[in-house]
């Protein structure tokens, strides 16, 4: 779930390049000064540290923008070497209407270039109004699949990047850089189809930060967005790649781990719950107790995003009510 402006890309390589730390000096908002290596994964076999910004969002490769028809103003990163175009739920560019046959055409990026070609559709390709069945595509060349229009823009292109920053603008929560609660529900959208396809484990991680208005009403909200700033970020450089995080309310955060049975986004949840624990969050010389609950949920339990959103969120609840600083599931259903 682009190319950025040359300010943006910097924020994130420094982002990506920055280590964890085990104390926050709230006064400053920056990290501490101390001494750490790096942390094991918290899930899976990963040995990535990142920043998460989702390559959707943050990339260098060549796409296509639609500018007319459905979902207008979004952007198809053309990162794969052959990527289908249909209206099929398997095709890695998806279009739903129904001028568009099932497996429309495809997309091929090499060395020489991007090339479309015709999958034998019903109403044919076209590039800048004329049926083709291969093309090369130029910088600016405009694809019409159905009655879908969509505008080819190579990598670097000064257009793209002003479409990108767009993007990251509406998906991303300017104070904590997870994503937003839009963007959130077209990930579990598009993974839980995914996985009910497939057969494939998904789960997710919905975590709260205890006693958080009691932060704010005793050191004020600049304090508190700190908090929710440097917890965000931990937390970003200690999850995979593909996982994605986002900020569902307030305090609440919503992690999305893509192909992640229960039991290891259980102990995935648990090391992010120790993580927090034992950090050293100051403000000045006094030491703040930050600690975070955590609910967990997967497929199993729910097979759309409402019902998976509601599971993780009834596991929270139940962390919360067992005294915080905790991670329940559904084991903890029955008390």
């Amino acid at each position: 779930m682009g190319a950025a402006s040359g300010a943006v890309e910097g924020q994130m390589a420094t982002r990506r390049e920055q280590k964890i730390t085990d104390r926050i000096d709230l006064s400053t908002d920056e990290f501490g000064p101390v001494e750490t290596g790096e942390r094991e994964p918290t899930s899976k076999s990963t040995q990535e540290k990142i920043f998460c910004l989702d390559e959707s969002v943050l990339s260098s490769s060549p796409a296509l923008v639609v500018i007319y028809g459905a979902n207008i103003g979004r952007i198809f990163n053309l990162d794969g070497e052959v990527q289908r175009v249909g209206r099929d739920e398997d095709c890695e560019i998806m279009l739903t209407e129904h001028e568009v046959s099932r497996s429309h055409c495809s997309v091929t990026v090499d060395a020489a270039g991007v090339t479309v070609l015709d999958l034998e559709s019903t109403n044919g390709t076209f590039v800048n109004e004329e049926k083709v069945q291969e093309r090369m595509l130029h910088d600016g060349d405009c694809l019409r699949i159905g009655g879908t229009m969509l505008k080819y823009l190579s990598r670097g292109n000064v257009e793209k990047t002003y479409h990108d920053e767009i993007v990251n603008r509406t998906n991303v929560d300017t104070l904590t850089g997870a994503f937003n609660r839009r963007y959130l529900y077209s990930v579990l959208h598009r993974e839980i189809g995914r996985s009910t396809r497939h057969h494939r484990e998904l789960s997710v991680i919905m975590l709260d930060i205890d006693r958080f208005k009691q932060i704010n009403d005793v050191y004020g909200h600049l304090v508190g967005d700190s908090v929710l700033r440097a917890i965000s970020t931990n937390i970003q450089a200690n999850i995979r790649r593909e996982d994605v995080m986002t900020r569902y309310g307030g305090e609440e955060f919503l992690l999305v781990l893509p192909e992640t049975p229960y039991e290891n986004a259980f102990v995935c949840a648990g090391k992010l719950r120790s993580m927090v624990a034992a950090t050293e969050f100051r403000l000045a010389d006094e030491r703040l107790p930050v600690t975070i609950s955590i609910g967990v949920a997967s497929c199993r339990e729910a097979d759309d995003a409402q019902s998976l959103v509601e599971a993780a969120d009834k596991a929270l609840y139940r962390a919360k009510r067992s005294g915080r600083d905790r991670v329940c599931g559904r084991d903890d259903e029955k008390e």
